[in-house]
């Protein structure tokens, strides 16, 4: 039987491999570690992971898209930047969320992240994390004042606003013929901050309009309200819910007049849009930016009405009432550990990339320095308005606007009896 013979480069190549096999585990380690620290995503990762739920309540309506979807496209982003934290997102409505609080369910089953209300906010203030410590007053003089001070209650910060709304005065050209409207808001404020020139525009074409009918079709104002809007609290109230007297005589007088419908402070946004721009019934309609986008839709159905556009009337002291206030708090149940990371989702909304994204929803960023609307005239007149928002109601004075609109109610109860 002849010896096995290898061929030298065979022999060779096993050599090699034996090597290669015996020394490789010594540089891999490094190599590996290398790889890792230069990992942007790895680099991120916090010291802490796990699940960070949130409850969340569309309390108003965005003017285009859907607010659901938005954040779940900032959410992936953040779980991107951050690996280890997921964010479950659960969406409620708002009897059912202020169940669970009234209910007294145990912290452990609530979550970490909780959208606020303005209204009837179910969430004990003593439930809610101080998150002053976790923002410096640089971050929070970004802000426009009137929300942090909407939020800091008794010396605490609560939560954190993300998003606006806004509300103007919508015309309609048809009951306007002849009238010379001044649209300039520098000009508005020395014509005693738009009173006069609402008075005009609601009373101009109206009272013969109203003594040719006979069943009082035609109206020269009207809005809206649900459990978390009240545009008409707007030109009713100002800073910390202080009464507006001009607004409000304004108001009552137009229901004495019989200038406004009896339904101002209870139709919904459908039937008011509906009699102002389908019906062609209204001369003015109160309201969002949702109007706006709306009567754009109409425009590519070939069905739009001319318009005017004016913002709304205001005491220049103690600016307008707003309700159109997103925010959120961390609730207390969350432990130490996690509340950083909560709080950097937070502070993710805030930052200015995230918030130029609101014009995905026809919205307004909460950051003062920032316009999202410098091409679009008749969006950037609703975003100026913002500088004269007046502070808000999420706990302090809530007992005063609740009570506001209860005498606002019953004035106009009054005058249907």
């Amino acid at each position: 039987m002849k010896g096995l013979s290898i061929k030298p480069l065979l022999f060779i190549t096993i050599c090699l491999s034996i090597v290669f096999l015996v020394t490789a585990p010594l540089f891999l380690p490094n190599r590996i570690e290398n790889n890792i620290i230069q990992d942007p995503d790895l680099m991120n990762r916090p010291e802490w992971a796990g699940i960070i739920t949130i409850w969340y309540v569309p309390y108003f309506e965005t003017a285009t898209g859907n607010q659901v979807g938005w954040l779940n496209d900032y959410i992936r982003s953040f779980e991107k930047k951050y690996p280890g934290v997921i964010i479950d997102l659960k969406v409620l409505n708002a009897d059912r969320l202020a169940l669970y609080f009234y209910q007294g369910e145990d912290m452990d089953f609530l979550p970490n992240i909780i959208a606020m209300d303005l209204y009837k906010q179910p969430i004990p203030k003593e439930m809610l994390v101080d998150l002053s410590s976790y923002f410096s007053d640089k971050e929070l003089a970004g802000l426009y004042e009137p929300l942090v001070n909407s939020l800091c209650i008794d010396g605490k910060l609560l939560g954190i606003p993300w998003m606006l709304g806004s509300y103007a005065l919508f015309v309609n050209d048809l009951f306007i013929e002849g009238l010379d409207l001044v649209k300039d808001k520098e000009i508005q404020a020395e014509r005693e901050s738009g009173y006069e020139q609402l008075d005009t525009v609601v009373r101009w074409r109206l009272k013969k309009d109203l003594e040719d009918a006979t069943d009082l079709d035609f109206f020269g104002l009207t809005s809206y309200s649900s459990s978390h809007t009240r545009p008409l609290l707007s030109i009713i109230c100002s800073n910390e819910g202080k009464i507006n007297n001009r607004g409000l005589d304004l108001i009552t007088s137009y229901l004495k007049d019989g200038l406004c419908s009896n339904e101002l402070v209870s139709t919904s946004y459908q039937k008011a849009f509906s009699q102002f721009a389908i019906e062609k019934r209204v001369a003015t309609l109160l309201g969002s930016s949702k109007v706006l986008y709306d009567l754009k839709g109409l425009e590519g159905d070939n069905k739009g009405i001319d318009y005017t556009i004016l913002p709304l009337p205001r005491d220049k002291e103690n600016g307008f009432y707003l309700d159109q206030i997103a925010a959120m708090g961390v609730l207390n149940g969350t432990s130490e550990e996690a509340r950083p990371i909560c709080v950097q989702f937070l502070k993710g909304l805030l930052e200015t990339e995230c918030q130029k994204k609101l014009s995905e929803l026809g919205m307004f960023s909460v950051l003062k320095p920032l316009s999202l609307y410098e091409d679009d005239e008749e969006m950037s007149l609703l975003e100026g308005s913002l500088e004269d928002m007046g502070t808000g109601f999420f706990y302090k004075n809530r007992t005063n606007i609740d009570s506001v609109w209860e005498d606002l109610l019953n004035i106009f109860e009054d005058y249907l009896q």
